[in-house]
């Protein structure tokens, strides 16, 4: 559903039109409200994403916060896995690594799948 959201933003931001607030996302997409919150946090929080108020109505609405042609399905995924992680005091043991190495691995498959593809192009 965040890649749905993602997509959505992007696509609305691609046309020229104006951002969407989260009852206008929720509707959209048929995704309850209370779960789009958590959607939105993740998506902003993580930088793919700006909330902004909007001058008529004061409320937030939301727009990508990065460059849409570089906002691919795995760029959004990774954004959205290192969330918040890069504080996170971990012991480097063997087996740490082994993971560690092989999530790269699994990244740069992803990264050059013809399946990862920009999510303005969906």
């Amino acid at each position: 559903m965040t890649l749905q959201v993602a997509h959505l933003l992007i696509k609305k931001f691609a046309n020229g039109d104006k951002p969407l607030t989260d009852s206008q996302i929720s509707s959209r997409l048929n995704i309850p409200i209370r779960l789009l919150h958590h959607i939105i946090f993740d998506l902003v929080e993580s930088g793919l994403v700006s909330e902004i108020c909007t001058t008529a109505d004061m409320e937030f609405a939301y727009q990508p916060a990065c460059d849409i042609n570089q906002l691919s399905i795995q760029s959004v995924l990774v954004a959205l896995d290192q969330k918040g992680t890069e504080n996170i005091p971990v012991a480097n043991t063997a087996e740490y690594q082994a993971l560690s190495d092989a999530l790269k691995e699994f990244s740069e498959a992803m990264e050059n799948s013809p399946a990862n593809k920009l999510l303005k192009n969906i």
